[in-house]
């Protein structure tokens, strides 16, 4: 019983990695000057234990940075990815709605209780 809890927990914290990957980039970036996309790779796996696709990874950073919410650039054969001032905004605007967000999972996982 105790491992089939901690395989749905598992299987919880993998797909909300995977849902809010693009919001776990920009608050990464936030952090540090540059950051390339095996970087994000590898720190997902260490802080989640969470293994995602290089393509996952890419896709989402591409995505990033046609909305203007980070900026690439080309060094020493690498590329690596930097927030912008817009992401900035997103980011301090997530930030700004954590309570909601928060009460918004508390919902989903207790639907007996009303989004305040």
């Amino acid at each position: 019983m105790i491992q089939k809890l901690n395989d749905v927990v598992k299987k919880v914290i993998e797909r909300t990695v995977r849902n809010f990957i693009d919001i776990y980039i920009l608050f990464k970036l936030r952090e540090a000057d540059y950051l390339s996309g095996y970087d994000i790779l590898t720190g997902i796996h260490e802080q989640y234990r969470v293994l995602v696709s290089p393509g996952t990874v890419y896709s989402v950073l591409y995505k990033l940075e046609r909305d203007g919410l980070i900026e690439s650039q080309e060094s020493f054969g690498k590329r690596t990815y930097k927030i912008t001032e817009n992401g900035r905004r997103k980011i301090e605007s997530i930030v700004r709605s954590r309570s909601t967000i928060l009460n918004l999972f508390t919902q989903i996982i207790s639907p007996s209780q009303q989004i305040q």
